[in-house]
């Protein structure tokens, strides 16, 4: 009976000593896994601002063509000229080199040809294919137009930013390329001053 007194109170002591064992540890426990989710948090990085692109200057905008008057029977001529003497399938940049190659011959001083828009379609036989009483279309009406409005506009400002061919330009040819007729323009030597082709 005595041993088994000793026997429990043994087994009560080590019951009571196990159970001191697992409160000393659970503290200790939960301290080393609070240790171990610590999160250090960080401020937040004030963004850096995004340098502005530089700014990209306007081009300087070309005056209004004004409206001047002019001699109707000089548009008229011109209208007549695209009409009869371009190719079927001219640019729209060719019919306005090809009257302001007539313009340009009108300007030259040289005498080598007529004085007046009418009459330098006619001379000769530079443009035999001219026909004074051709058709006159509404988009070859605008062209004659924009053409005498921008040879007086050079005259009176000394601006040609309107011209397409410079004044030197006084011969041509007409080639056809893609369907599409095009001229070419040259000066007296016979350097190419304009080649609508080469402006699409």
């Amino acid at each position: 009976m005595k041993k088994l007194r000793t026997k429990t109170l043994l087994i009560v002591i080590l019951s009571l000593i196990f159970a001191a064992l697992v409160l000393w540890a659970i503290p200790t426990l939960a301290e080393d896994e609070t240790a171990v989710v610590t999160i250090e948090l960080l401020p937040t990085p004030t963004p850096t601002p995004m340098p502005a692109p530089p700014s990209t200057p306007e081009p300087t905008k070309r005056p209004e063509l004004p409206v001047y008057e002019y001699p109707e029977e000089d548009a008229r001529s011109l209208s007549r000229g695209m009409w009869s003497v371009c190719p079927a399938n001219p640019t729209r940049n060719t019919k306005l080199a090809f009257c302001e190659l007539v313009q340009n011959r009108v300007d030259d001083e040289s005498g080598d040809f007529e004085d007046s828009i009418r009459w330098v379609l006619l001379q000769g036989n530079e443009f035999p294919s001219y026909d004074p009483d051709a058709y006159r279309s509404r988009e070859n009406n605008e062209i004659a137009d924009l053409a005498m409005r921008s040879w007086i506009y050079a005259s009176v400002t000394g601006d040609k930013s309107y011209r397409l061919t410079p004044a030197d330009g006084l011969c041509c040819d007409f080639y056809r390329l893609n369907s599409w007729d095009y001229i070419i323009i040259y000066n007296r030597a016979g350097d190419v001053v304009y080649d609508s082709g080469a402006q699409k």
